[in-house]
């Protein structure tokens, strides 16, 4: 049992955490909490760091309150010092931490790792939420999960029951529907930039017919034609590469919201743009200039 599954999609909600040695940090740093009874980190693959998880023997009103904290709070304050042991005062209550797990996106995939505390839910009571963990199909027990909290309670509701998958996808629809309009419009993009390319390289191309047509009656190769449409091309694309780069260094902290695990100014898929978009130009320009080299000088000449 945890009051709140991971992927809620639920607003942070924060209390009060300090260290009972540091009392002058009071009120000055917060923590998620949930209340969860039974072996909540196994069943949710969340790994156990330090000390102990919250036992049976530890849901009982008269136990010891502890509580169990998660990686993020031990980097955020206790980066000194071992914790388990440690007093310390949650939402105006003071606890020992008995164990460190560790830290879970627990809000959406592209939250990030909230600090949380986990404390007994006999000390804690609040909303109610069961997690299993099978070896088959998830949702083939669903019926069988409901008789089983029907059989301790027939008028207890149950509400979302699906899988974790399904939780994971649920906190990142907006962000897919986002991405989705995004790349489409990218992809719009791109072929009316290959196209306009390649209407711009032709109509360059065609101010220029009768030096070509001269080049090519004197003698010049076919093959020289197409390396000097090709190279004016490829200036225009590193020009306009270069701006678009400036405009990057300007506005991407602006749109980083918009990224997961990938910094703004990430080398690599910076490079990565770059030579793409320098590839769709040579491929717009390399049609225009090899009909170029391909045209009959007398022909030019006589236009």
């Amino acid at each position: 049992m945890i009051s709140t599954t991971p992927m809620n999609s639920t607003q942070f909600f924060g209390a009060p955490f300090w260290r009972d040695d540091q009392p002058d940090t009071a009120n000055t740093y917060f923590t998620g909490f949930d209340s969860i009874y039974g072996d909540v980190f196994k069943t949710l693959g969340i790994p156990l760091l330090q000390g102990r998880i919250i036992e049976r023997s530890d849901q009982k009103p008269d136990s010891p309150k502890v509580v169990v904290i998660n990686e993020q709070v031990v980097e955020d304050v206790f980066e000194d010092t071992d914790p388990i042991g440690h007093m310390i005062h949650h939402d105006q209550e003071m606890w020992e931490v008995v164990g460190v797990v560790g830290s879970i996106n627990s809000i959406s995939l592209d939250s990030g790792q909230q600090p949380i505390v986990y404390k007994p839910e006999v000390h804690w009571p609040w909303t109610t939420s069961y997690v299993v963990r099978t070896s088959i199909d998830p949702l083939a027990l669903a019926n069988e999960v409901r008789m089983a909290i029907h059989e301790v309670d027939p008028d207890q509701p149950i509400d979302r029951l699906r899988t974790l998958e399904e939780a994971v996808q649920s906190s990142i629809q907006g962000r897919s529907v986002m991405i989705t309009l995004i790349g489409l419009f990218g992809l719009i993009a791109i072929i009316l930039a290959t196209i306009g390319i390649y209407g711009l390289m032709t109509y360059l191309i065609e101010q220029r017919s009768r030096e070509i047509g001269i080049r090519l009656a004197i003698g010049a190769e076919p093959k020289s034609i197409v390396q000097m449409i090709m190279k004016r091309g490829a200036r225009l694309s590193v020009l306009g590469i270069s701006v678009g780069a400036i405009a990057v260094l300007v506005l991407g902290q602006n749109l980083a919201f918009l990224l997961y695990q990938v910094e703004p100014y990430d080398p690599i898929v910076l490079v990565c743009v770059a030579a793409f978009t320098l590839i769709i130009t040579i491929g717009a320009c390399w049609q225009p200039a090899f009909l170029a080299s391909r045209t009959s000088p007398s022909r030019i000449l006589r236009l």
